[in-house]
């Protein structure tokens, strides 16, 4: 028993570092999976008690259409929170986090936006992405709204468990270059292929030199303006997402990530490496 105990504790009788982020993640995603499942199950039985399914929607009063129409979206707010809430109780106990610097989150936001600009300027110029038509009736509607809502909501949860439960425990008790390597690696599995998940490990590197620069705000800024560019307002061809303009792809998927989505071309990797290099060099500038 004793000897189990020296596995999860050290000798001061606290929790070893190297579990603080499997055990604070596997709570984060356990509450969300957790949320969401409970809600899922229970609109579920609610709409079954209703009566109401997709083919008699339009029948509905307008009150159940509402709660139908959004539910997803509720569900997906909830779990987010409530993951974020978790997470940020169990990163209080461990470690202090980076100092928020409120003018940073402007600049987090400028270098998502402007990698995103840029990554569709380039798409639509090389006529490797097109705009589906009519290119003059954008769309806009309250669905994109809720989902920009929803989209902040699960930038803020991500920066949480990735920055609070795995950076800063293996930042604090490892260093700095190990935290951003398993930040990095985790970060790859949010896409399949190949290149894709090399700038989806980029993009985890790039976030974590944004934290360290300008605290969970300003990471999460950064995440959730490349996001809304490329799921929102010119969508790639693999959102899910209520969009303003929605593209497909022509040609030269291998540049610009084509159907597989923008992580998934080269064109991703270079503007990730100019912002990484801009923060790197940003911060050799400020130590000199």
């Amino acid at each position: 028993m004793n000897g189990l105990k020296r596995i999860f504790r050290n000798e001061r009788g606290g929790l070893r570092a190297g579990w603080k982020p499997v055990i604070g993640v596997a709570a984060g995603f356990g509450t969300l999976f957790a949320v969401r499942f409970l809600l899922g199950f229970a609109f579920g039985k609610l709409f079954e008690a209703w009566g109401v399914t997709n083919n008699n929607l339009v029948y509905a009063p307008v009150y159940a259409q509402c709660i139908v129409r959004w539910h997803t979206d509720f569900t997906h707010l909830a779990a987010y929170i409530a993951a974020m809430l978790i997470g940020l109780k169990l990163a209080g106990r461990w470690t202090k986090p980076v100092e928020n610097r409120p003018g940073m989150i402007a600049f987090g936001a400028l270098a998502g936006t402007v990698c995103a600009a840029l990554l569709t300027a380039a798409s639509l110029a090389l006529d490797s992405m097109r705009l589906e038509w009519p290119i003059g009736e954008p769309s806009i509607s309250l669905g994109l709204m809720t989902g920009m809502i929803v989209l902040i909501a699960g930038c803020l949860c991500n920066e949480v468990l990735g920055k609070r439960l795995v950076f800063d425990p293996l930042r604090q008790r490892f260093g700095r270059w190990p935290a951003y390597l398993a930040v990095a690696i985790i970060s790859a599995f949010a896409d399949t292929t190949p290149l894709g998940m090399l700038n989806s490990a980029l993009i985890g590197f790039v976030g974590c030199l944004m934290y360290e620069r300008g605290g969970l705000p300003a990471s999460a800024a950064m995440q959730a303006s490349w996001m809304f560019w490329t799921n929102h307002l010119f969508a790639w061809p693999d959102s899910g997402f209520a969009n303003v303009y929605r593209m497909y792809e022509v040609s030269e998927g291998w540049l610009t990530g084509g159907s597989a989505g923008a992580e998934a071309g080269i064109g991703c990797t270079i503007l990730w490496m100019i912002i990484a290099a801009c923060l790197l060099l940003k911060e050799q500038n400020a130590n000199a």
